[in-house]
């Protein structure tokens, strides 16, 4: 008998009490209040840590809320339709608080909790799902280890994706070993489609998932079947709609996102080495037990799997140059694949030890190396509990209180819908629901995106489609603060934060004779009239102030003006071919605009925007 597998013990058998079937019978009492204590540990470790909910958790919250208040994938209603974020499934899991009526930063923080600790489950399960096993103590080991963890504990409380990011890496890892052992494949491909919907390095680890399957289907001479054909067909599907569904609303085949962050450097090989040096004895556990899992035959698909899902992260994040975030965001999901490795090792222990002629009771060997694993580990994780919790990020309460002063100061000022130029947008995104948040950083902005690291086109964008109410040039903005056209119609209002000059109440410099009463004091009619005297005139420029001064003090008209915006179309049409690139481009601005920031026609006026100011030949270095 197995010493190891619980519950095995026999209840008639008359034989002597040996050692070996004591430990048999303790092994099927201890599994599961174990996998509890892990379970339950890793809950009151992030509660005890106390981190607020960082401002990028808000950037999803704040589009899950503008979908369900049914104003489609914006950070705001009166926002563009760009897909500021890289986490799709996370944005309709935290959008669900809205309607709800729950408060949405403490819904993401528990949410992100709860998930982090179901990956523990599957983290035990990992290993047994090769054979078919039951658990054994062994088995629990690694999720203690996982729970003990400040820096998981740390991101799967911060609101952001960490927690539904580890629960989808850690099921998959249970999935795709036992739909194999099986010959099944559908749960594997849907929760491989859930990781693509919520993190952008899922390709790399799908790629890493069909590659070993492929070695596991030639070492077990069988040939691709109808398992393969479930697993790829689900994962296809869904991939495949999104595709289509991002080309259709967003006009990128990426997340803008990517196009952001092409010029951001934040140093991963210091990003990784502080990793390293900061978790070293669990690092170094994990992978002396991992590469013992790799010769166990019952061990090796789990212990594969959690490697390249590891080594998959390590490219992704030296690709994408790091992160800014502290406490390693990119890495924090991945301590449920150490926690799996981990248990392949000592399960390779046992194993051996179940058939060796040892010195000693055999039960003794996998006690002790369990012990010796948690001894070694977890005191060195615990240690890093204070610098975790001393280093509480950039919470998304900060922004939004300042977000909230920012509007207060633009109402006195007369200004109904504002549109502001912030490089924070998570906090603002869920203060500001009634604006416009222009995102100078570019994570939300597609103009900004796409123009990254070509200044002077960044420049055009935002002096010459309506000057925003107000922009932010600090920070990861700060670069906005060497834009001289752009800067000479602004002074400073303190904090890098620099407001519209001359707007206060009753006027405005956008509006007619920097007016706003004209503007009220007419209707609609009217305003189509002058915009389609503008348009008949060749003047887009002041078609386009005018049409920020009515969305800035009379945003309710906006909408009965959109039907122009064909007409400005066919006018930049009919620029281009007659050779105007400049005047093209301005009247594809002022179709956009009108077309309520359409993403199609946002792509062909960056496209004239980049041939009327073309890139540097070397981008003005990584920010």
């Amino acid at each position: 008998m197995n010493p190891e597998v619980a519950g095995r013990a026999e209840e008639d058998d008359a034989g002597p009490v040996t050692l070996e079937r004591a430990a048999a019978i303790f092994s099927r009492w201890m599994v599961l209040p174990a996998l509890g204590l892990a379970v339950l540990g890793s809950v009151l470790h992030a509660a005890l840590l106390r981190v607020p909910v960082v401002d990028d958790a808000a950037i999803s919250i704040a589009y899950g809320h503008t979908l369900f208040a049914g104003a489609g994938l914006r950070l705001t209603p009166a926002s563009q339709p760009v897909e500021g974020f890289s986490n799709p499934l996370w944005v309709l899991l935290l959008g669900v608080s809205g309607p709800l009526g729950i408060e949405a930063l403490a819904f993401s923080r528990w949410l992100g909790i709860l998930l982090g600790a179901l990956a523990l489950v599957f983290v035990a399960l990992a290993v047994p799902a090769t054979t078919g096993r039951r658990l054994r103590p062994v088995d629990t080991i690694g999720p203690l280890l996982v729970a003990a963890s400040p820096n998981y504990a740390y991101w799967i409380c911060s609101g952001m994706e960490s927690g539904l990011h580890a629960l989808l890496l850690a099921a998959s890892v249970w999935a795709l070993v036992r739909d194999f052992r099986l010959g099944r494949g559908l749960i594997s491909g849907l929760l491989l489609a859930g990781l693509a919907l919520t993190r952008p390095e899922a390709p790399l680890v799908i790629l890493a998932a069909a590659a070993l399957w492929a070695t596991w289907l030639l070492g077990a001479r069988r040939r691709p079947g109808r398992p393969e054909a479930r697993l790829v067909g689900v994962l296809a599907l869904i991939c495949c709609a999104y595709l289509a569904f991002r080309w259709a609303y967003f006009a990128h085949l990426l997340p803008n996102t990517y196009f952001a962050k092409q010029y951001w450097n934040f140093r991963p090989e210091t990003y990784l080495l502080g990793f390293a040096r900061a978790y070293p004895l669990p690092l170094a556990v994990s992978a002396v037990l991992g590469a013992l899992g790799l010769t166990s035959p019952s061990a090796r698909r789990p212990a594969s799997l959690a490697l390249a899902f590891l080594l998959c992260d390590v490219v992704f994040v030296w690709v994408v140059k790091a992160d800014w975030m502290a406490q390693w965001r990119f890495l924090g999901p991945l301590w449920p694949m150490l926690g799996i490795l981990v248990g392949t090792g000592l399960c390779a222990i046992a194993e051996r030890s179940s058939r060796a002629s040892l010195p000693f009771p055999r039960p003794l060997a996998p006690l002790l190396a369990c012990l010796g694993a948690l001894g070694l580990a977890v005191p060195a994780e615990l240690s890093r509990f204070d610098s975790a919790r001393r280093d509480a990020g950039f919470p998304a309460t900060f922004v939004r209180n300042n977000a909230l002063r920012l509007r207060q100061r633009l109402r006195e000022l007369g200004v109904e819908q504002a549109r502001v130029g912030l490089a924070d947008i998570g906090g603002a995104g869920l203060a500001l629901r009634s604006d416009s948040v222009l995102d100078v950083a570019g994570l939300a902005d597609y103009a900004i995106a796409v123009q990254g690291g070509n200044f002077p086109a960044m420049e055009d964008y935002l002096v010459s489609e309506g000057l925003p109410d107000l922009v932010d040039a600090h920070g990861p903005s700060g670069h906005v603060g060497s834009f001289g056209r752009l800067m000479r119609h602004y002074r400073p209002i303190g904090g890098g934060v620099w407001i519209l000059d001359g707007l206060a109440p009753g006027r405005d410099p956008r509006c007619p004779g920097g007016a706003v009463g004209p503007v009220l004091g007419v209707d609609v009619a009217e305003l189509r009239h002058q915009l389609d005297g503008f348009i008949e005139a060749s003047d887009p420029g002041h078609a386009i102030d005018l049409i920020r001064c009515i969305q800035a003090h009379r945003p309710a008209s906006f909408r009965e003006l959109r039907s122009l915006s064909p007409r400005a179309a066919e006018a930049s049409i009919s620029a281009e071919r007659a050779g105007g690139l400049e005047w093209a481009l301005r009247f594809s601005s002022l179709a956009t605009i009108l077309a309520d920031e359409n993403a199609h026609l946002r792509r062909r006026t960056e496209q004239l925007r980049r041939r009327l100011f073309p890139p540097p030949a070397r981008p003005p270095g990584d920010r």
